[in-house]
């Protein structure tokens, strides 16, 4: 699991569609809000590696991205090509975008198939 709370993580990121979208967010959130990046003010970004990623707790935050799609206890959730983009909550003023790539959600086909109906197209 990546967590991106710095703008210099997204180097840590392989090149590819969810590198993208990060930075394509991240230009479009600083444009918003213009200051210098502050993950409480523009919110940060978690992208899953591995299917254990779904278990684990979503860096300090209690709970882990599977319960929080269990319980559709998302704010938005975006289906892209080869990702999903699961956007939630943590209080009034932060937000956390999380990216999957798809294949993990392959090794839940039961989640999966609940998951693409309430999914939004992302371009």
């Amino acid at each position: 699991m990546k967590v991106i709370r710095e703008v210099e993580a997204i180097a840590q990121l392989p090149q590819g569609q969810i590198r993208q979208h990060i930075e394509s967010e991240l230009e479009k959130l600083l444009a918003e809000f213009p200051q210098d990046y502050s993950p409480s003010v523009h919110g940060w970004f978690v992208v899953l590696e591995i299917v254990d990623d779904l278990y684990a707790p979503l860096d300090v935050l209690p709970y882990s991205l599977f319960s929080k799609l269990q319980d559709h206890s998302f704010e938005w959730l975006g289906k892209a090509k080869a990702h999903y983009e699961v956007l939630l909550i943590v209080d009034d003023n932060e937000s956390v975008m999380v990216y999957v790539p798809a294949l993990l959600l392959h090794h839940l086909p039961c989640l999966e198939a609940e998951l693409i109906p309430l999914a939004n197209p992302v371009v």
